[in-house]
């Protein structure tokens, strides 16, 4: 019960921690729908019925209705959910940080995301280490690659490319 009321202690301050990241940074946290109307159409993400609506896989529709109607950077930490997502990585519900800022292109949301993660490690641990599954990573140490290098690094060892591949 310790780890547990530990491990809840330690959530409740990164969160905090991410949210003092965003609010320095003048972003405005939204709260958008659990339930929509209709969710976003993915081959490999299936949205969970709630009556005649479905509860939202991810808040990106209607964030995304924000920055068209004017809202310049925002972000959400919320519940989302996905039907048949269940295992050792994967939950049916669980909480998602979403954010977006208009105008920035790719290299400066990484630089953005990075630094947040700095951020948070070190307001949380005092130093720019994050011990993950027994690995330590040093977030200011991060070399940004291309999308192109992503996606042969990474891209061709997920499940989702290796069934892609079957089709």
């Amino acid at each position: 019960m310790a780890d547990k009321i530990s491990n809840l202690a330690l959530r409740s301050r990164l969160l905090r921690a991410v949210r003092d990241f965003f609010y320095d940074a003048d972003f405005i946290e939204v709260e958008t729908a659990v339930r929509i109307a209709a969710p976003a159409p993915e081959e490999y993400i299936e949205a969970v019925p709630s009556g005649k609506a479905f509860l939202r896989t991810s808040p990106e529709l209607e964030m995304k209705c924000l920055l068209a109607d004017g809202c310049k950077k925002i972000f959400q930490i919320g519940s989302c959910f996905r039907l048949g997502e269940f295992g050792r990585k994967h939950r049916e519900e669980f909480t998602m940080l979403e954010y977006y800022a208009a105008g920035w292109d790719y290299l400066t949301l990484a630089e953005f995301s990075a630094s947040m993660i700095l951020e948070s490690a070190l307001r949380l641990f005092g130093k720019n280490e994050i011990i993950f599954q027994g690995q330590s990573y040093d977030p200011g140490r991060a070399t940004p690659i291309s999308v192109d290098e992503a996606s042969r690094r990474f891209a061709a060892s997920s499940p989702m490319s290796a069934s892609r591949a079957g089709m």
